[in-house]
């Protein structure tokens, strides 16, 4: 029998036969469908640490709420207390209690930091006052010590020079008179009057104590003459005319009351009205 081997194979296909390639893509893409289904419905998961950070977050969130709506009723508070103590009318239990009030809320408003440093301020600042006062304390005192010395050994010094009168010579020589340091660090002070002095006729000033510069102007009768007794010829003065009254005038001048600079002039210009002689 004879076979022809050079015959060529045939495929034979039917209608509704399914194709192979075809269903191996459909299980798959069916398969790709169930496996995105179920990640869709598998719960997230999430470590530790993420919800503790989340956690920590959401607390941080509500904290800064709660403060910045704390923080505003507290300035509210504040505003009102400032505007109750600006009235005139508390009484001084009122006005002490709305001032502790206020301190309690202040107190609140600032950090640790910021309160720590306002008293601080506060603290610092009550300490200069209490300086300044105790200060000007002693700068009273210094000068009321001042002033009691200074007069008390003019008028010592006047009575014991024989001053016509003791008080208007403490007067006259009180504004150039100082209180001095004795020499030496021993603490004592002394007093001491710059007194207007001449030497071989020229002006100058000499300091000396009070009894030292009395004397030494009863030696200058031209300056002082009329401030002693001793420099006046006796039955000048006494009477109550006008201090340096010229001649010609009713009554003699009045050297009491005169000034040194008065008494130059009458006795340059009308020394019998001084000594007594024409």
């Amino acid at each position: 029998m004879l076979c022809n081997y050079r015959a060529i194979p045939q495929l034979a296909c039917y209608d509704n036969e399914p194709n192979a390639d075809a269903a191996a893509d459909a299980d798959a893409a069916a398969a790709a469908a169930a496996a995105a289904a179920a990640d869709v419905t598998k719960p997230t998961m999430f470590t530790q640490d993420q919800v503790n950070k989340f956690l920590a977050e959401d607390r941080r969130r509500n904290e800064a709420a709660h403060k910045a709506a704390q923080k505003q009723l507290l300035q509210k508070q504040e505003a009102e207390y400032n505007a109750l103590l600006a009235s005139k009318s508390l009484t001084e239990q009122e006005r002490d209690a709305l001032n502790e009030s206020l301190e309690s809320v202040q107190k609140q408003l600032l950090s640790e930091k910021e309160y720590a440093a306002r008293e601080l301020k506060k603290t610092q600042d009550a300490l200069t006052a209490q300086k300044i006062t105790a200060e000007q304390a002693a700068k009273d005192w210094e000068t009321r010590y001042r002033d009691s010395a200074i007069t008390r050994e003019l008028l010592d010094a006047a009575a014991k020079n024989e001053a016509y009168n003791a008080a208007q010579m403490m007067r006259t020589l009180k504004s150039s008179a100082k209180l001095v340091p004795l020499d030496g660090s021993t603490g004592e002070f002394q007093v001491v009057v710059d007194l207007a002095d001449e030497v071989d006729g020229k002006p100058v000033t000499t300091q000396l104590p009070p009894d030292a510069a009395m004397k030494r102007m009863k030696e200058l009768p031209a300056l002082y003459g009329n401030l002693f007794k001793a420099n006046v010829v006796s039955g000048i003065g006494g009477n109550s005319n006008t201090a340096g009254q010229p001649a010609g005038h009713a009554g003699t001048p009045d050297f009491k009351n005169m000034t040194p600079a008065q008494y130059a002039k009458l006795r340059k210009e009308h020394p019998e009205l001084v000594y007594g002689v024409k």
